[in-house]
């Protein structure tokens, strides 16, 4: 709970406002979803560990693992090398791009991060110095209504097995061939579309248009991070590109 006693204090120092209600209110909702997020992973035996970002908070997520190089040590070469068919151009340079978005996504966690944060210290300002009329009040049930909608994906998602990793929460491929269930089966990144959907739902909740100047900006970051790590995943091996094949849609089935 000391990261929404922390977006509370930038919420409401910010604002120069204690009772500021929507401020409140986007506090209630976040610790709830942290509460219900925490009481999912520990009810799950095969939980990793959990992503508050989805609802709000930024955690820092493990990247891909590091990419090993394919094939084993056979009679045509020498002891410890690579059979011939993985020194062919195609997927050596695989491996190297995938390493290098690897590292361009990890570049990206921290801005993509700070999307919600920034928000809401946007938010509050606009509340303290009058910037701009808030939004009408219906609007913080309509954020509300999506914040539920990212914590419930995320808690599908928690409870689900990701691409090739064996384990719920999605994780990160390791090499096995489970078969993925839950919302894996629709999209390959449903935690990152819990965080955007998150992310926009703050101004809403907060009612102020001030907070897209920053949420927005992080969700596109989020989208970019997970079309990276999309990239990064098919150098390990052909269980995610197997993967890749049968789940098209990277964030939205039909659009991306």
């Amino acid at each position: 709970m000391a990261s929404t006693l922390l977006v509370a204090a930038i919420l409401l120092v910010a604002s120069g406002d204690p009772l500021w209600g929507r401020g409140l209110l986007y506090v209630a909702a976040l610790a709830i979803g942290q509460l219900a997020m925490a009481w999912t992973v520990a009810l799950s035996s095969q939980a990793t560990v959990p992503d508050s970002r989805a609802v709000g908070i930024p955690v820092p997520a493990a990247g891909p693992p590091s990419i090993e190089p394919a094939g084993t040590p056979g009679p045509s070469g020498p002891p410890g090398r690579p059979d011939a068919g993985a020194d062919r151009p195609g997927e050596e340079g695989l491996r190297e791009r995938g390493e290098r978005d690897r590292r361009r996504a990890a570049r990206l966690w921290l801005p993509s991060a700070m999307g919600p944060a920034a928000g809401g210290l946007l938010a509050g300002l606009a509340h303290r110095w009058g910037w701009l009329p808030p939004l009408a009040p219906a609007t913080a049930f309509l954020g509300l209504a999506a914040f539920g909608a990212a914590l419930v994906l995320r808690l599908w998602a928690a409870t689900a097995r990701g691409p090739a990793t064996g384990a719920a929460g999605g994780g990160t491929a390791t090499g096995s061939a489970a078969a993925p269930t839950g919302p894996y089966r629709l999209v390959r990144h449903p935690v990152t579309l819990a965080a955007i959907v998150a992310d926009v739902a703050v101004p809403l909740v907060l009612g102020s248009p001030w907070a897209f100047a920053a949420v927005l900006p992080a969700a596109a970051l989020l989208a970019a991070r997970a079309g990276l790590e999309d990239r990064a995943l098919r150098a390990i091996g052909t269980d995610y590109r197997e993967y890749q094949r049968r789940v098209r849609w990277h964030l939205l089935p039909g659009v991306w």
